[in-house]
C-alpha cells in the first residue's frame, strides 16, 4: 500500500528482524518512530547501539533526549554510506516480495 510504511529494527548479532508497520505518516514523525520503537524495546530489550540513517525523525531533539533517556548509543549512518542498513532491508525487501503480510513474512523466514 501506497500510505503504508515499515519500521525495520534488525539485530546484527543474532540476526533477528522485527518490523513495524504504520502509515506513512506516523514514520515521519519522531513520536511515530519513537512509539514503535519503545514497543520493539519493550519486548525485546533495549539495543546498547542503535543505527539509523540521517532522516529528521532520528535526528531531532526527541530522538535524542528518547536515546539518553533510554540509555543506547544511536549512531546515524552517513549520508554517503547508506549500505551500512542494506543487509536487513534487502533481507526484508525479498521476504515481502514473497509474502505480502509482514507478520507472515517474518514467520516464514524463521522456520
Amino acid at each position: 500500500m501506497k500510505d503504508q510504511a515499515y519500521l525495520l529494527v534488525a539485530d546484527y548479532f543474532s540476526r533477528y528482524i522485527e518490523i513495524s508497520r504504520s502509515t506513512l505518516l506516523s514514520f515521519q514523525t519522531s513520536f511515530g518512530t519513537i512509539r514503535a520503537l519503545k514497543s520493539i524495546f519493550s519486548r525485546h530489550g533495549v539495543h546498547e547501539i542503535t543505527r539509523s540513517n540521517n532522516e529528521a525523525q532520528y535526528i531531532s531533539t526527541e530522538f535524542v533526549n528518547f536515546a539518553k533517556d533510554w540509555n543506547f548509543e544511536h549512531i546515524i549512518s552517513s549520508p554517503k554510506h547508506l549500505q551500512s542498513n542494506g543487509e536487513a532491508v534487502q533481507t526484508m525487501k525479498n521476504m515481502l516480495k514473497k509474502e505480502q503480510d509482514p507478520s507472515a513474512a517474518l514467520l516464514n523466514n524463521n522456520k
